[in-house]
């Protein structure tokens, strides 16, 4: 790695922690370049079109984080898959969700560019879900509203049992959890 990609990546990586803390609106390019060690001239050479270029870079990569894995799990059947699915993202979600959560608070005053990246990935996670769930139901369009039930699903519960710890409260695993969304789902198809 150069040293240029270094204080990019420093820059970023302080950025993104200081929009978690205090927000986008809240965060100033001073305090960007402070937290990262270098001037604001600095800041600039690297990010031309200043704390907006920044906040697209921050949310590329917590949206890169945020992806499905590239390789979703090989099952003999939906509820296997399921079960199997909820066990990779209940042991990922908590790398990601500090990243991804106050991109979703901020959502609504984020420019509108920086909001369909965000929107992109996530049609994209739908679409591999899709992908995967086709060759366990009868159709193509069963299949889209199966993955977006799904994908809607499990990130509610990993919000409600992983960021708000109901999961101290209630036993109720993701594991455990992805089983009864497949005997249900079974059940309706």
């Amino acid at each position: 790695m150069t040293e240029t990609h270094s204080l990019q990546d420093l820059i970023i990586q302080n950025a993104g922690v200081l929009f978690r803390r205090q927000g986008y609106a809240a965060t100033s390019i001073k305090q960007i370049a402070k937290a990262s060690g270098c001037t604001t001239a600095a800041l600039y050479y690297y990010f031309e079109g200043g704390k907006q270029h920044i906040l697209r870079e921050v949310i590329h990569r917590s949206a890169k984080e945020a992806e499905f894995p590239m390789h979703l799990p090989e099952a003999e059947n939906l509820e296997e898959f399921l079960i199997e699915l909820s066990a990779i993202l209940a042991e990922r979600f908590p790398q990601v969700a500090d990243r991804f959560n106050w991109i979703m608070l901020q959502f609504p005053t984020l420019p509108d560019e920086e909001k369909r990246i965000l929107q992109d990935q996530l049609l994209g996670n739908q679409r591999a879900l899709r992908e995967r769930i086709v060759q366990y139901v009868a159709d193509e369009a069963t299949a889209d509203r199966l993955a977006w039930m799904i994908y809607c699903s499990i990130f509610g519960y990993q919000q409600i049992f992983t960021k708000i710890e109901v999961g101290r409260r209630i036993d109720l695993s993701a594991v455990d959890y992805g089983r009864f969304l497949a005997q249900v789902v079974g059940q309706c198809l």
